[in-house]
This record gives structure tokens, sequence and C-alpha cells, in this order.
């Protein structure tokens, strides 16, 4: 593990199987790609290298005939093409942004010269916006690789999926869409554009359907090319005649088609002068120049084959090496399968004359969309459900799947192991709940009471009570005990506590003292009296508390550690929001003690876990975004920087995240990208750089302009101007410049620096303060100063100021036309002074006349408005479109 990273990257599992070959031979190693990472396999030390550099998808591969090059390209905002050495991993050149929205397909010519790439056309299943490109680059030349030596046009009509080399004249090109294939020349150095031809084909030419068409290649040594098709089929090209040079590349004409596979036609790649196929019906099969079988491997039985690659060496070497001239040979290969596995074949297995089973199973992974992940607290294990129903349990010391189960007409979406390890819950999408045995994965007890599907579900510390939250916003309650059938498991029921979705259950303690929270995005922090809650009684409710602050709602709830206790000894309760903060309950008053500025990057969290690593006796706690981002932050929170930090783990969705059972290892799932990615552990590099950043005020460089900068400039005239106003302006008397001012200006400097903070943020504020002080053992503060105040400003001010989306919503629950958004100022008014913290007619009639400059207040409204009005003739902002 890098000792430089306080999260690295220990192994991946799993592979992108559905991108066409996205697997290479390496001989002795394997490279793949597994989501935005590619990954060297070494089959003999059954060790990872990771390459990283990507923050896309990556859509294509390709290695260097030598295998000497990786190169590796992705899709998306600032796409790239990297080409890595094969040998240690590291990255020697990159494109930086070739095209718009990256790169859907690439191929290198055979001589390692050249690299052509085909622009993507969507990204993330959008609209296609732009026409495709392709461009030609030299790899020859030694200098950055900025621009390409060759471009061209891909018409409009079908979105180009391929493109490959001649293997014998890096001027021709073949790509293809689902309709049409393209023949593409270059006449370097003469030219720096590509000529292009499309040859007809119809249905009625050769009397019967053609499928949608899905890769094409060059015959070596020939003037043919061929294309696969979903049918199985392949159409081949013939030239139809010599053109002059400099003129458009020569015709090209379908001159038949051949029935190769019995499904659809997923891979074709040339080696020496075999044409080799991989198709849907998982067969691999190798036919000469003139298409006729010469071999197939129709017993691989590993799913659809998506990728062929072959070893490196040459099948001259093979022929020279025997006598059997007439005897089959090639190179071995390498199979990637859409059931994510990789499997390594022998090439004379062919020759075998009892044919058992072709090929070496490399290594598998999950191959649908995983949903949902859980770590088992005491073992190297853990669980991952599928789109598809089915569950994966690993052995992540190992790296080997030790069982999987696929459930009939099921999917579970939500896992969660009891705190012993010897039950498994698995939350579904149908709302059912089922309790596996973590050892073999059969059911223990199924339930089924929503019809909702199944969000939260959560294990009492003494394993004893189960509660689950659902779709529809009800929390239920399961417990184990004496009850009406015996010891087991029985439903006690639900109750429709919440108007939002549960972002968390939380228990806390044993026995009669435990303690059920649950809190949501409507804003409301529950209590549940679960001691009291019986079959017959149903669920009981201790108390409830709106703990929205500012329009946020909480997205993900955690205790905090046992370390960390209210004033009556209960547990605090962190929850992070959309508005970017962290906030920490007290559980036994439901008051908010500390708001702090959480993570900007990747939105709203949707994942905490507080967790503990062996051998120490301190708190972390990691986090996960529904996006892209996970990170650690060390405890408690203050909103310090230098205390967390954040990495992309996956290109797309985080559907799931999971700490090891010591602390030292992090599991994330990516949702469509089908990676479960394991992560090590290290926060002693994060303690070293928070101590390494420890400053006098860590909260600096959340300024605008930092210290010394023009903001900066102003919070300290401001500060000093309150010191001032609070002894009163008019005297002559000596002043007491301290460098503190009384807290009732605190609200009035936030506001003068452009934060608006309501009353009720202002006594979260205070409360804040004054919690401190208690804790501390000293009285009750009446004084704060200018370091404390900026770390109060940064970490409750607003991360995004007030815009369109904000002021559109606001005039819409103040009860604005829905269709044209107008409303009338009466009703705006009535809101105001009478609704929330309502303001008085005074106050409001203040504000109305400074902000328009009018001197009554019927000239600063009229008598309707929407919000585009409001905001350029009462705000007076210049430009609403340009709104953030």
């Amino acid at each position: 593990m890098d000792q430089q990273q306080a999260l690295s990257l220990q192994w991946a599992f799993g592979f992108s199987s559905t991108i066409s070959n996205g697997v290479a031979d390496l001989t002795d190693k394997v490279v793949y790609v597994a989501a935005h990472t590619a990954i060297i396999y070494d089959r003999i030390e059954k060790q990872q290298t990771v390459l990283q550099g990507h923050c896309n998808l990556i859509t294509c591969l390709c290695v260097s005939e030598d295998k000497q090059l990786i190169f590796t390209a992705d899709a998306g905002e600032d796409a790239m093409v990297v080409i890595w050495e094969a040998a240690s991993g590291q990255p020697i050149r990159t494109i930086n942004s070739p095209h718009p929205k990256g790169i859907i397909a690439m191929d290198l010519s055979r001589d390692g010269q050249q690299l052509v790439l085909l622009s993507a056309a969507t990204t993330d299943g959008e609209a296609v916006e732009m026409e495709q490109e392709i461009s030609l680059w030299d790899l020859t030349d030694e200098g950055s690789l900025e621009t390409p030596v060759a471009t061209g046009s891909v018409p409009a009509g079908d979105v180009q999926t391929c493109i490959h080399f001649s293997p014998e004249f890096n001027s021709e090109i073949i790509s293809n869409g689902k309709q049409r294939v393209y023949f593409w020349k270059t006449n370097l150095p003469f030219s720096k554009d590509f000529k292009y031809y499309s040859p007809p084909v119809s249905a009625r030419d050769f009397k019967q359907s053609i499928g949608d068409f899905t890769v094409s290649v060059f015959i070596p040594g020939t003037t043919l090319a061929v294309t696969g098709t979903v049918d199985g089929d392949v159409v081949v090209w013939e030239e139809g005649h010599m053109m002059e040079p400099g003129s458009r590349p020569p015709d090209r004409r379908a001159v038949k088609i051949l029935r190769i596979h019995f499904a659809s036609i997923s891979s074709l790649v040339i080696v020496d002068d075999y044409i080799v196929s991989g198709g849907a019906d998982g067969n691999v099969r190798f036919y000469d120049a003139k298409l006729r079988l010469v071999a197939w491997f129709d017993d691989i039985d590993a799913g659809e084959v998506t990728s062929i690659s072959f070893a490196s060496h040459k099948m001259q070497q093979l022929r020279d090496s025997t006598e059997e001239h007439d005897k089959f040979m090639a190179p071995d290969f390498i199979v990637g399968t859409s059931k994510s596995k990789i499997v390594a074949v022998k090439s004379d297995s062919f020759e075998r004359v009892e044919r058992v089973k072709s090929g070496e199973l490399v290594l598998e992974g999950t191959f649908d969309a995983v949903l949902a992940l859980a770590t088992h607290p005491m073992r190297s294990e853990f669980v991952c459900a599928g789109s598809a129903g089915l569950l994966w349990l690993w052995n992540y010391s190992t790296k080997h799947m030790l069982m999987r189960r696929q459930f009939e007409k099921l999917r579970g979406c939500v896992l969660t192991f009891s705190p012993d390890g010897t039950r498994l819950a698995v939350g579904c999408t149908n709302g059912s709940l089922r309790l596996l045995n973590p050892n073999t994965l059969e059911d223990v007890q199924a339930f089924r009471f929503t019809t909702g599907s199944i969000v939260q579900v959560a294990w009492s510390p003494d394993t004893l009570s189960i509660a689950v939250a659902d779709s529809h916003n009800y929390v239920a309650l399961i417990t184990y005990g004496h009850g009406k059938f015996g010891d087991k498991w029985e439903y006690i029921g639900k109750y429709g506590t919440h108007t939002g979705r549960v972002s968390g259950l939380s228990f806390e303690g044993l026995g009669a003292q435990t303690r059920l929270f649950s809190v949501a995005e409507d804003g409301l922090m529950v209590e549940y009296d679960v001691p009291n809650c019986s079959v017959d009684g149903g669920i009981r409710l201790v108390s409830y508390a709106d703990i929205g602050r500012a329009a946020a709602m909480p997205t993900a709830v955690c205790l905090a550690p046992p370390t960390q206790k209210t004033a009556s000894g209960g547990p605090l309760i962190i929850t992070a929001d959309n508005a970017f903060k962290f906030r920490t309950y007290d559980s036994a008053t439901q008051t908010c003690k500390k708001t702090v500025l959480g993570p900007t990057y990747g939105g709203p969290l949707k994942n905490l876990n507080v967790f503990q690593t062996a051998g120490r006796d301190d708190h972390f706690l990691a986090y996960a975004t529904p996006e892209k981002v996970i990170g650690l932050s060390l405890l408690p929170l203050d909103g310090d920087p230098s205390k967390a930090m954040g990495l992309i783990a996956h290109p797309g969705e985080i559907t799931g995240m999971a700490v090891s059972y010591d602390g030292r290892r992090i599991l994330t799932v990516g949702g469509k990208d089908s990676i479960v990615n394991m992560w090590g552990v290290d926060v002693s590099v994060l303690e070293s750089h928070a101590k390494a950043e420890k400053q006098s005020n860590p909260y600096m460089s959340l300024i605008e302009g930092g210290e010394g900068g023009e903001f900066y400039g102003e919070m300290k005239d401001y500060f000093y101007y309150s010191q001032i106003h609070s002894q009163g302006e008019e005297t002559t008397a000596p002043r007491q410049i301290d460098g503190q001012v009384v807290l009732a200006e605190v609200p009035n400097l936030m506001r003068a620096l452009g934060y608006y903070p309501s009353e009720y943020e202002v006594a979260d504020m205070l409360a804040e303060l004054q919690g401190e002080a208690a804790e501390a053992g000293q009285p009750a503060p009446t004084h704060v100063d200018f370091t404390r105040f900026i770390s109060l400003y940064v970490n409750h001010r607003p991360v995004f100021g007030v815009g369109k989306e904000q002021l559109q919503a606001a005039f819409a629950a103040l009860g604005a036309d829905p269709v044209t958004g107008v409303l009338d100022a009466e009703d705006l008014i009535q809101a105001v002074t009478q609704e929330g913290e309502p303001m008085s007619g005074a106050e409001l009639e203040d504000c109305l006349l400074a902000l328009c400059g009018a001197t009554q207040v019927d000239e600063c409204l009229p008598p309707s408005l929407d919000s585009k009005q409001f905001a350029e003739e009462v705000l007076g902002f210049e430009d609403y479109a340009q709104i953030a």
C-alpha cells in the first residue's frame, strides 16, 4: 500500500465485461478495464497493478504488438488517452481532450506508429448533440501529442462504434455503426483530411434480412473486409476497382453474407492469417482468409464472448517448432465474457482426442449492476447484490468468490449483517425482507409488510431487533424473543412517521435501554420506544423533532463514537444534508450541538460510517457521495479542510460503501459499472497531513482570496467596527478594543458579509458557543474573538448563494401559480408577515423601501409578480438568467 495515501486501491473485483475487447493478453499477465481504472493482473503472482488516471468510464483498450505499451481512453468531460508502460504500469504519454465528448473506440496500427480515435457521440445516454469525428495521431513524434495529423467527420445518421486499421496499410481504416460501414483513407503528407466511402447493402440484394452491424476488420493479404452482425452473420466487402492516388477510397461492395455463429458476433480479431470470431453463443472460431472454418472452441462455457486476445509470440515461431505443418497452430489466447469471467485457453486443446471444457478460469467478478454491499463484522468477507437477483459472497483476503445465490423474482437492494455475524438481512425492491444464514446464503425467515422498496435496514447492538424503512417512508420493527409463536422473529408493525425519504436508522443501547432513531429528508428526527413496542400494541414513539435547517434535508445519518456523549450520557447523532453540512444532535433533547462544513465535491453525502482501525482506540468517519467520491475525515468534526480527504472511487454512481471489520479496508460498489473496489485505509497519513497543515486559523483557505485578500480585509474591518458599534458610536470615552465582539453583534456581522441567517440559525450558533463553554467547564460566553468568528462564518454560511432554482422553489412554496409562476403581492406579504419567522409590517416596509429606493411601499410591489420580476425589480439582480 502506498504510504502517501490515506486511501489506496488495493484490489478491483470484476471487470467491465460489456466493453468490446476490454481484455488483452500480456502473456503471463492480463490487462483489463475495471470502470475508470485499468488493471494489470499477474497470473503467476496473483497480484494486481492498478493504472489510475481516468476520471470517466474507460471505453476502449488496446495493446501494442510487442505487448510493451497499453493504451486506454475514456468518454466524458475532460476525457483523455493514456499510454502506459506495461512493465511498470506507469503512464508515459497522454492525449488530453482529443474530442469534446471523449472516445468510443480506438485502434493501434500493427507497426505501433499511429493511433486512430473515434469520438463519442453521446455521454451517459444523452441525445446525440454533435457529429462524430475520427482523428489520426502520429506516435513516432517524441513531442507532446497535442494535435492529430489527420481528421475526418462522420456523416450524421448512424453512430459509429467500432474502428480498425488495415493490418497492411496504415492509410486504410474501417469503421461501423449499426447500419453503415465506412472505409476511410488518408493521403499523408499531402492531405490532412480523411476521405471515405460507405457502400450500400440491401436485404433485397441477398434475399435475406441483415442484422445490425457489430464489429469490422480487414482480412490480411486480401482486398476483403468483413463486418459481423447481431444475427451471427458476416458481410464480406470486396474492393471494386483501383483508383488514382489522392482520389476517394476504392469503392467497396458487399459480395456475400455468411453465417458463422448462432448468435451476435461480438468480437473479430486478426492473428497472423487467421480471422478469429467470438460470439454471444460463447464460442470462439478460427477462419482462414477464405472464411473456411479451421478450428472451433465451442466448449468454453463461460458466457457470451466479448473479448479475444492472443499471447505475444508469433505464428511463425510455432510453425518452425514442428514438422506437422497441416496441424492447427495458433498462440494461446485469453477470452473475456459477459459473465465477468476471464478464461485462458490453450490453442493445442483443439487437437486433443478427448475434448474437455476448454480454458482455465483466470478471474471472475460480478456481471450485472451491483445495488448493495455489506461486510461481515468478524470475517474477511463481503456480500453484494446484483440487479438480476444474484447474491455473491466473497473472501476479500483470498480474492475468491465463496458462493452465490440466485433469487427468483427478487432483487436485493439493501444488505446488512447482524452485529454478531450470524444473520444477513436482505431488503428487496418488492418490499420483502429475507433473513439468511451468511454461511450458506439460505433463508432463515422471510417477511413482506410493504409494497414499497426497502431503503434502510438496521440491527440493534444486541441483535434482537431489526428496523426497516421503505420507499413509502414507513418505519417497521421486527424483534426476536418470546412471542405468540415461540422464540422467533416477529413483525411488530410499521409507523408512517415521515413524509420524506428515510435517510438513516440508528439503534443505541442494549435490552431495556435500546433506543431507535430515524431521520428523513423531511427534516424530522423520531425516537421509538423499542422496549415497549409489541405485536398487540404496535410501535410506540418517544418523541419527534423538526431538525430541518434552512430547508436543508438530511441525506445520511450515523451515531457519533461512544466517546462522544451528550450531557445526559446518551449518544450524539451526526447527520449530513444537502446543504453540504455536518450537524451533530443531542439525542436526548434533539437539539443541534454543532454545525460544520462537510465535503462539497460529488454531491450531498449519502453514506456515513464511523469506524475504528485495529490497534487504535480513536474513531474515524468514512463517507460516500451519490456519485464518484468517497473519503475519510478525522473526528470530532470541526470543518477543518485539512482533516478530511476525498477521491474518485467510481466514474459514476456509488451504490454502496462498507468498512471491513478491522477498519483497514473500505469496499465500494459502482452500480452499473459492476465493479467492487477495495481500498486500503491508512489514517496516519490523514493525521500527518492535518498536523502539517495545522495553523492558527485553518479556515482561512476557505475564505475568498485567503488571508490578505480583499474579502478578508472586509471581514477585519467589519469586525473592528462591530467592537466600536457595541460600545456606542457617539462617545468621546476611550474605546476598549480587545479583539472580541459581543454575541449580539454576530448576526449583524454575518449579514454584512452576505450571509443572512434565520433566527433559528442564529440560535444554533449561540447554542454551539454555549455548549463548547459548558463542555470546557467555563461560564456561558458573552463575546467571540475573530478566529472563532471566522470558523462560525465558514461552517454556517450556505455553500452556494441564492439562485434561480431557489427563488422559483420559494415562490412555488408560497402558492405561486404552477403554470405561470405568478404570485399575488398580497399573498407574498401575508406569508412574509405571518409564516415561518414573521417580519413585522414596519420591518417589511423598511426592507422594501431600502431595496427599491422608493418612498412609498405601493411603488415597490406590483399587484402580482413572478420570481424573475422579484429578483430583478425588488432584489436588484441585474441578470436573473445568470444567477448561479
